[in-house]
């Protein structure tokens, strides 16, 4: 009866694994559970298997359950990883429309991947005289300091981030936050760094997106406010964020 007990939950684990990723927070170290079935599954077989394994192994008690319960979530959360990895080595896709989790060669789940890669982003600003753009070198596929970046386990651009002039003797950092594929609009913040690199003044706020296609793209912003309690000039910022990204580093 337990091995029967025992197989069972090990294909109903492996059956998990291989149709979901994990994908949340960290249990412990190496280990990831999720709010898929699959994770809950890997949280709950490792959760009791613990337990149960030192009830038998220190106490010397309570055999007759303990043992069978050590067998059962054992090789659920067995089977969970197995399936995890053989799917992943197969490229199965998950029913919840996702790509598979890469799974490292130690062979324990991973998190969620963000690709990344060169691009070349451009900044116009509207009435912000002392505004310079800065002359950034190239590199392969962009320029240097222009990165972008892919949203979880996915090939679309969800941030893009650079180095994009001076206004005054400071550089100014700009970031677009998209938060899904199909939205019109975005995140848009702009910083002066400090003398030292710190953050210096930020400005925020929403921005209309146009032009977006694959690696490509642009915001529209109007009055992105002045995160700042005193008197700052400029006070609000509004102008056009454009990028172009290249492939994905492997």
């Amino acid at each position: 009866m337990r091995d029967v007990l025992s197989l069972a939950t090990f294909v109903i684990g492996f059956v998990l694994g291989l149709l979901q990723p994990l994908v949340a927070v960290a249990v412990g170290v190496g280990l990831v559970a999720g709010p898929t079935f699959a994770g809950l599954a890997l949280a709950l077989g490792i959760g009791l298997f613990v337990p149960s394994l030192v009830r038998v192994w220190l106490f010397r008690t309570g055999r007759a359950l303990s043992v069978p319960l050590a067998m059962v979530s054992g090789t659920l959360a067995l089977g969970v990883i197995g399936g995890t990895v053989f799917g992943t080595v197969l490229q199965i896709p998950t029913r919840l429309g996702r790509p598979a989790t890469y799974v490292p060669s130690s062979g324990m789940p991973s998190f969620p991947v963000v690709q990344e890669a060169p691009g070349a982003v451009s900044l116009r600003l509207a009435a912000v005289p002392d505004f310079a753009v800065s002359s950034s070198e190239p590199v392969e596929g962009g320029l240097f300091g222009h990165w972008c970046y892919s949203g979880l386990d996915t090939a679309e651009v969800a941030r893009v981030e650079a180095e994009l002039g001076t206004i005054g003797a400071r550089s100014l950092i700009g970031t677009v936050t998209i938060p899904a594929p199909e939205s019109p609009t975005a995140r848009v913040q702009l910083m002066l760094r400090g003398i030292g690199g710190e953050p210096w003044l930020m400005w925020t706020g929403q921005g209309r997106l146009s032009d977006v296609d694959g690696t490509m793209g642009m915001v529209a912003f109007e009055d992105l406010a002045a995160d700042s309690s005193v008197a700052v000039s400029p006070a609000t910022l509004s102008g056009e964020m454009s990028w172009n990204c290249a492939a994905w580093r492997p």
